[in-house]
């Protein structure tokens, strides 16, 4: 009986959501790619970007071409070629947990979620579990990001063998009860962040959000823990907070 060749290779990365957040630190996504050297990436976002927020999604200003795209092309001219892929559909569960190309493993699979609702957020950090191209003792580092006018946050949660350390979902069950609202139509999603209706997301919240989201992901990667970036502002004098707090060092397995 033929035995079906297991190809393992270092780094997947894959980001759900290339609005806002996405946009204002893509330098940062290149770079992390660089540091890591071994990177296949998957980007995955079914829209294009509308007129209205080009302000802050400053490199797409075509309402006509798709976000993911318009991303590549922008990595690609960042240095960034490698696996290098996008998908112009909504991120599943079932997509998340097959993955893409059979006969491929990682090491590591770094997971960021930056939609504009908090239902894909829960869906794909519970899929993160159940993930079939990871090897034995890998890391799955499940990230999301998201912010208000006034307010942001980076959280992160390492999974190993099914195991999970720093469970953002479990310590922010809010996001979960958004989605359930969000699916009940008892709330109203606008950009990255729950906004009210006829406020716009400003370049500013989206820029430190993507500042916290790619510093979350290196330190999780480089230093195997698990935690959380946050940022504030002030509304009285402006100024910006910005906090990390760390959950747990994870204790890494050599893997094969």
């Amino acid at each position: 009986m033929k035995t079906k060749k297991i190809v393992i290779r270092d780094n997947l990365l894959i980001v759900v959501g290339c609005g806002g957040v996405f946009y204002q630190g893509i330098e940062r996504m290149a770079t992390w790619i660089h540091r890591r050297g071994d990177v296949d990436t998957a980007l995955i976002d079914p829209d294009v970007v509308e007129q209205r927020n080009g302000n802050r999604q400053w490199i797409n200003r075509n309402p006509d071409e798709a976000k993911v795209m318009r991303a590549i092309d922008i990595l690609r001219e960042l240095g960034v070629h490698q696996g290098l892929k996008g998908f112009v559909e909504r991120a599943t569960s079932k997509m998340i947990v097959k993955g893409g190309k059979p006969g491929i493993q990682y090491r590591n699979v770094v997971m960021i979620t930056m939609p504009d609702n908090h239902g894909t957020r829960v869906d794909i950090h519970k899929a993160c579990m159940e993930i079939r191209y990871v090897v034995p003792g890998g890391r799955v580092m499940s990230i999301t990001g998201g912010n208000t006018l006034e307010d942001g946050y980076a959280y992160g949660c390492m999974i190993m063998n099914k195991s999970k350390t720093g469970d953002w979902m479990a310590r922010h069950p809010d996001i979960e009860e958004e989605a359930e609202k969000e699916e009940k139509g008892e709330t109203h999603a606008e950009g990255c962040g729950m906004v009210e209706d006829g406020e716009d997301q400003s370049p500013m919240g989206n820029q430190l959000t993507a500042m916290c989201v790619w510093e979350l992901a290196e330190r999780m990667y480089r230093e195997n823990v698990a935690g959380e970036i946050v940022w504030s502002r002030n509304k009285e004098n402006g100024n910006v907070v910005i906090r990390d707090r760390w959950v747990e060092k994870v204790e890494r397995q050599e893997v094969v």
